[in-house]
């Protein structure tokens, strides 16, 4: 067995929904990040531009090394290599927010789906907030850029809504209204 057929059976394992046990051993916010974006990505059977000035995109949301000109994938497909997706950008999420794992699901899968979309990554100071416990500040921060409120004018109006997801979260968990919110040390 090589090591992307090693890869994919590890990621296989991950999320069969059978034993339980395999259930169990995934991240409640990886299953909950998946169900949310397929729904949000939708299922491109071949690669396209999704709008003017994307990325080629294919599955749910993929726009790696499978989203070339030209290329079908199925439904099964499309949910492992969104599985795969994952999978690879946890370290890069822990990377970039060392306490991610405390923080509660409703604040994981929108902070992990606006990494995914690239918003998060392209916020430095969103990031310092986040990481500095101000969640305020970065719900505020997050929204402060021409991504947001350039949306509707560049045809990405579906940008907005998911950005808003992310910022109530980080409200929500800063001002105290989440029961997690005392996982993390000192006042948020």
């Amino acid at each position: 067995m090589n090591l992307e057929e090693s890869k994919r059976r590890e990621i296989e394992e991950l999320f069969e929904l059978t034993p339980q046990s395999q259930v169990e051993s995934v991240p409640q916010w990886e299953r909950d990040l998946y169900k949310e974006l397929k729904a949000q990505e939708g299922m491109l059977e071949t690669t396209t531009v999704p709008t003017r000035g994307d990325v080629p995109t294919i599955g749910h949301g993929h726009t790696g090394d499978r989203a070339i000109p030209g290329a079908k994938i199925t439904e099964d497909e499309a949910s492992q290599l969104l599985k795969q997706d994952i999978y690879d950008r946890r370290p890069e999420i822990h990377r970039l927010m060392p306490e991610f794992e405390v923080y509660p699901p409703e604040l994981q899968v929108p902070l992990a789906s606006s990494h995914f979309r690239g918003s998060l990554g392209g916020s430095p100071k969103t990031l310092e907030h986040i990481n500095n416990g101000e969640f305020i500040k970065a719900a505020n921060e997050f929204l402060d850029n021409d991504e947001y409120r350039d949306a509707e004018s560049r045809g990405r109006p579906g940008i907005r809504p998911r950005m808003e997801k992310t910022s109530n979260a980080l409200r929500k968990f800063g001002t105290g209204q989440h029961p997690s919110n005392n996982l993390i040390s000192g006042t948020r």
